[in-house]
């Protein structure tokens, strides 16, 4: 994001991260979660700092975001990609994430299952 800092107050920040035992932490999920926070807040922008998609360590989505106000109410802010947080954009990638994650745990328990299988004889 690029703003003039003068226009903006920076009111929070959240790392959302996982616990081991999430079901539903999801990129979707995790939008849901900081729209939440931000307006608690009363924040006015959504800065994602740092995120990081699912892979073979975790199935779930990570990210850092910091939270802004106005100090200028006629100071309004264009995102740098707007399409890139449509609601198509994130299915299509939590979508993505899913198909990744499932391949990953079949391609784990094939592995698993011929190392014990192996050990067993």
């Amino acid at each position: 994001m690029d703003a003039p800092t003068d226009s903006l107050q920076k009111i929070g920040q959240l790392k959302l991260g996982e616990s081991g035992f999430a079901v539903s932490c999801n990129e979707q999920r995790a939008l849901d979660i900081l729209r939440n926070e931000a307006c608690s807040i009363n924040a006015n922008i959504i800065n994602i700092i740092d995120e990081k998609r699912p892979d073979a360590w975790s199935s779930c989505y990570r990210c850092t975001a910091e939270f802004y106000q106005y100090t200028q109410p006629e100071f309004i802010v264009e995102a740098k990609d707007k399409d890139y947080y449509h609601p198509a954009e994130v299915s299509q990638r939590v979508n993505k994430d899913r198909s990744q994650n499932t391949i990953v745990f079949v391609i784990a328990g094939i592995v698993g299952f011929a190392i014990g299988y192996m050990l067993v004889q």
